[in-house]
């Protein structure tokens, strides 16, 4: 080979990678210890025996909307052996029974009438999503749809005779019973004997999935609809400890709860009467107010005192963030607080550490159970939840193994440290080598390209892998060059063995 088609090819790949587009990449960050039950956000199943809204058509008001209290919800469970969805064997069902079955982005119908509206009725819902290659549930609560805007609750009607309305998208909640993993314990008190979730979470936008206005309580005589914002709206801890996520139990006369939820700049603008400093992240119950345990575990009645947050910056809340949280009672109360929550976020093995009460009712049917839903009255948000899992037992965290694109020393993160494995093992052949990139039985500088494009991801990164910035992709790729030009002017310069 001549070494003005050396140069030639040298350039050729400078311009290749310097324009190299980004790769996917999609990871959990943490491992599986053996999950009781895990729930992945990829289906929204609805049950209507009698099909979607079918009296619209045919004027009857006979309709039994489906998606009532203890139906099977989210995951399709089959048939029973008359043909009939088995409620007793769901893994997930209705507690709330406001879902009319529809997805944000639907057509909407309107109030029912002369001419019937288009099914779907309501605005907002659940629906199973896919972006950039994740898999996701998106919940939107649009606020009060049926105070003024004309959508009726599950079961009302506009009239005499007219049909049934088959939900108004509010106060939507789904919930898992325990009773029904054959790992379940059966602990009444498991969020004092101690419990594991991992979820991951992030606030819904119309850039990643479609979402409906808002309606406001009061209708068209207070303000037309309003345009969801471009950087969404969380959904935080309300009525009682009800939130995006939660937990709940048996124990005390009425049960116990925790949850969880996402407050960006939204929230902070559009609920507003937040006594806390403004604040986004994460957040979950609060802390007590009293020395005897009491006070109100709601986000909206925290203040700086005894709100719970593990705080990230509004911008990062429309990315993914997963969570991996312990939950278990304090041998002895801190300051009126009963419990410890430590909070493992993206992949890290270190928590931070708070203290919390729980909600004194159990809002998931008083079972011991986990629940998924935006169940305020007139509050709006959208999330999406890519997966929601619990396990009993405070379980320390373990980073998931890395299957990354040009990560060839398996730590987890493409950097210069694989660059130097792929430096090193150059030439091999076979065996599948650490730094065989594209499974082609050899180190080459394809294999360099693979890291290349790659450089900068980590098992963090989930939707997107980074692409270095072009100066830093330019010089990585003038380095592999620059080695590849080497190498041959070293084996052109080896005397003959001959």
């Amino acid at each position: 080979m001549s070494k003005l088609f050396i140069t030639a090819a040298c350039a050729a790949l400078l311009i290749l990678a310097c324009g190299a587009k980004p790769a996917a990449a999609v990871g959990v960050l943490y491992g599986d210890p053996g999950w009781t039950h895990a729930y992945d956000g990829n289906e929204a199943f609805y049950n209507d025996p009698d099909g979607p809204n079918p009296d619209y058509i045919n004027g009857s008001d006979q309709n039994e909307p489906g998606g009532k209290s203890n139906t099977a919800a989210l995951i399709n469970p089959g048939l029973n052996g008359q043909g009939q969805v088995d409620n007793s064997n769901a893994p997930w069902l209705h507690t709330g029974s406001q879902w009319d079955g529809s997805a944000p982005g639907a057509p909407l119908g309107g109030v029912p009438g002369n001419p019937p509206p288009i099914p779907p009725a309501a605005p907002g819902g659940v629906g199973a999503f896919s972006d950039g290659g994740v898999s996701f549930l998106r919940l939107q609560d649009t606020g009060a749809p049926n105070a003024g805007w004309g959508f009726a609750d599950k079961g009302q009607q506009a009239g005499p005779g007219k049909p049934k309305q088959e939900g108004s998208n509010r106060r939507i909640e789904f919930y898992h019973p325990l009773e029904r993993d054959g790992g379940y314990s059966g602990d009444n008190v498991l969020l004092d004997s101690g419990v594991t979730l991992a979820f991951r979470i992030r606030v819904a936008t119309a850039a990643t999935g479609p979402l409906d206005k808002i309606y406001v309580e009061g209708g068209p005589s207070v303000s037309a609809p309003i345009d969801w914002p471009d950087a969404g709206i969380g959904y935080a801890i309300a009525n009682g400890g009800r939130g995006p996520l939660s937990i709940a139990d048996r124990g005390g006369s009425t049960g116990r709860q925790f949850a969880f939820g996402l407050v960006n700049e939204g929230n902070l603008t559009y609920d507003g009467g937040y006594a806390f400093t403004p604040k986004t992240g994460l957040v979950f119950n609060s802390r007590a107010t009293t020395p005897d345990g009491g006070g109100s575990v709601n986000t909206n009645d925290a203040t700086d005192a005894t709100l719970n947050i593990f705080e990230i910056p509004n911008a990062e809340l429309t990315q993914w963030q997963e969570f991996w949280v312990n939950i278990v009672k304090l041998s002895t109360p801190v300051q009126g607080n009963t419990h410890e929550v430590r909070i493992f976020h993206n992949g890290s093995l270190t928590p931070q550490i708070f203290q919390s009460i729980l909600s004194p009712q159990n809002q998931l049917n008083n079972l011991a159970a986990l629940g998924i839903g935006t169940s305020s009255g007139t509050r709006f948000g959208a999330f999406d939840l890519d997966y929601f899992a619990y396990k009993e037992g405070v379980i320390a965290p373990v980073a998931a193994p890395s299957d990354l694109a040009g990560d060839y020393n398996h730590d987890g993160i493409v950097n210069g440290d694989d660059l130097a494995v792929w430096k090193q093992q150059f030439g091999q052949l076979g065996a599948a080598p650490d730094a065989d990139g594209d499974d082609d039985g050899d180190v080459d500088g394809n294999d360099f390209l693979v890291w290349q494009r790659q450089f900068g991801a980590t098992s963090a990164t989930a939707a997107a892998a980074a692409v270095p910035e072009p100066a830093s992709a330019c010089l990585a790729t003038g380095f592999m060059l620059a080695f590849l030009c080497r190498q041959r002017r070293t084996a052109v310069a080896r005397p003959s063995l001959v």
